[in-house]
């Protein structure tokens, strides 16, 4: 082994670690997850509260409110009226009124905790910010067990890479700031399908215990994680025929660990939703019956087909080089011993559950891709999995000519660290709505509408190709504020909390009026954020051919939101673009 210096030690003389023996699995995993963080606390100003967020965070910041006062009367009864001495910059709107009752607080109860630090306490966040925080760290939080769990499965190489295309994932930059459900289910379901499968290869019972602990997470944050226990019911008869049939005795103590797993889970998320237990067992049996009658309903639609829905997603909102490694993974990744082979089935069990899930008949969804995220980090930890085992082929094809071999891994990872990055760029602060080259980028995607839905489906499901959770919302207050507007201000889209919790503290606030609204004509301005059930392409045509276009924000060519002025009496060009999405929207 050579030095840092290159130079080969003398037999028996101290040298010093050469930096890739000191740049161990937990320390790759602590640097991608720190600079994580620092990226996210320098760029959370530019992301916004999303449609679902304020009853969410309300419900936390209510929670926390009863931890201080456990004894108040009332003082989580969400079906009450708020305590006299409570209050909360977020509202419980009417769309999503009964979201406190419906959904786990712990993402939304973790972001109450650091708002009430950073903003309340030390004043160095406002309030979006200092909730936003309590999300970011459960992300960075997982990208450190991910890459830990990715290292121990894949070698460094591959764990590496798993991590940092999950880091640099557009749907997970995009949703790690301001989805306080979906993205936190989705990281700790990962987690606990990588804490299983260490556990059952390597016949450890304390990862077993992990992965429990990470379905409760799961769980804490939507319902969708109880569906980790179905992707092991179809693993592990497959890894026992691998790893344990005729070779291993299987220990108490995994045996144990195994059973248990459900009870640990369902025992942690009971305790993390207080909610459910605070007003004691009859009561709490009738809410969490409510919250699993709700989470059930919603998931169940009336399509009777199957669909392709999901998979378009898959191709059109993923980066092509996760893709190509995530596909190079399932092609060779079966080649090796029964360890390999149990890991391949794993990362293809995890990634093809949550979307065949999706386009099987009866499934309910909307808004792209955030009701099966769980995909994203299966894919990343699959292209993780295909950069180890190119690595081992590279490697046996240029046995003898190793500066070769490192000088193809070197260049391979710069194009596609660079690729990821470029992609993020293009998009920031609107990751989510990321499509890749396949879509004809954003742009091609609002053109050709390839998430719209085949009938019957809920209205919701299209026209997401872009902003879909208006988290513009804030990007378009700053606009509006820093020109000290105060009269009317329309609003082509729905809904009007997420102005008011985006509007700075202590400042004057206009008028919102709803395009239904007879008074929408005579607004001063007008905020457009495109989207088929509530601002359809060809409203967005007649407006812009009516009002001047003062702010327009794009990403790869496609609209995230713009800011019309008032009726002038003249007539206006609508954007080309816009012309061409109304024609084909019409047809």
């Amino acid at each position: 082994m050579l030095n840092l210096r290159g130079v080969t030690p003398a037999a028996g003389e101290k040298t010093a670690k050469s930096l890739s023996e000191q740049l161990t699995a937990s320390r790759i995993a602590a640097l991608i997850a720190v600079f994580a963080l620092i990226y996210g606390i320098a760029s959370m100003h530019r992301y916004g509260v999303t449609s679902d967020a304020p009853a969410l965070y309300y419900a936390g910041d209510r929670t926390l409110y009863w931890m201080a006062h456990p004894t108040e009367p009332g003082a989580l009864d969400f079906r009450g009226n708020d305590p006299s001495a409570f209050t909360s910059t977020f509202d419980r709107h009417q769309a999503a009124y009964d979201d406190p009752i419906w959904f786990p607080v712990f993402p939304a109860l973790v972001c109450a905790i650091t708002s009430r630090v950073f903003h309340d306490s030390l004043g160095w966040m406002n309030v979006i910010d200092g909730h936003h925080l309590g999300l970011l760290l459960l992300h960075c939080v997982g990208l450190f067990f991910f890459g830990i769990y990715t290292s121990r499965l894949f070698g460094r190489v591959g764990g590496l890479a798993a991590t940092i295309a999950l880091a640099l994932f557009p749907s997970s930059i995009g949703h790690s700031f301001n989805n306080p459900k979906d993205w936190p289910c989705a990281v700790f379901y990962g987690l606990a399908m990588l804490a299983a499968c260490v556990g059952i290869v390597e016949q450890r019972a304390r990862h077993l215990i992990a992965s429990a602990v990470f379905v409760g997470l799961s769980i804490s944050a939507k319902f969708n994680g109880y569906l980790v226990f179905a992707n092991l019911v179809l693993w592990v008869p497959i890894a026992w025929w691998l790893l344990y049939r005729k070779k291993i005795q299987i220990s108490a103590a995994m045996s144990s660990a195994f059973i248990a797993m459900p009870y640990l889970a369902f025992g942690l998320f009971i305790v993390l939703w207080p909610w459910i237990w605070h007003a004691g067992i009859a009561q709490g049996w009738d809410n969490f019956a409510e919250h699993i009658r709700f989470m059930i309903s919603r998931g169940v639609g009336e399509r009777p087909t199957w669909t392709s829905y999901p998979f378009r997603v898959l191709l059109l909102m993923s980066p092509p080089i996760v893709l190509f490694l995530a596909l190079s993974g399932t092609a060779i990744g079966w080649r090796g011993d029964a360890r390999q082979r149990a890991i391949w089935i794993l990362l293809l069990i995890w990634l093809l559950f949550p979307l065949v899930r999706i386009a099987a008949p009866h499934s309910n969804f909307y808004d792209a891709n955030r009701h099966f995220l769980e995909y994203v980090p299966a894919l990343c930890a699959l292209a993780g999995f295909g950069v180890a085992r190119l690595t081992e082929l590279v490697r046996s094809f240029c046995a003898d000519r190793e500066r070769v071999a490192n000088y193809l891994g070197v260049g391979a990872a710069v194009i596609g660290l660079a690729s990821l990055v470029y992609a993020d760029a293009t998009y920031r602060p609107f990751e989510a709505a990321y499509f890749n080259i396949f879509a004809g980028g954003l742009h091609g995607a609002q053109r050709d509408r390839p998430l719209s839905m085949e009938e019957p489906h809920v209205g919701w499901a299209n026209g997401t190709e872009g902003d879909f959770w208006w988290s513009s919302v804030r990007d378009a207050v700053t606009f509006l504020q820093a020109r000290h507007v105060t009269n009317a201000v329309g609003l082509c889209q729905t809904g009007k909390v997420l102005w008011g919790d985006s509007w700075p503290e202590g400042v004057p606030m206009p008028n919102f009026v709803d395009a239904r609204d007879p008074d929408f004509n005579q607004t001063a301005w007008v905020y457009i954020m495109p989207r088929q059930t509530s601002c359809p392409w060809p409203m967005v045509q007649r407006l812009e051919s009516e009002r001047p276009i003062v702010h327009r924000v794009e990403r790869d060519g496609g609209l995230i939101f713009e800011i019309l002025g008032a009726r002038d009496g003249h007539p206006h060009q609508p954007r080309p673009s816009t012309v061409e999405n109304a024609e084909r929207f019409s047809r």
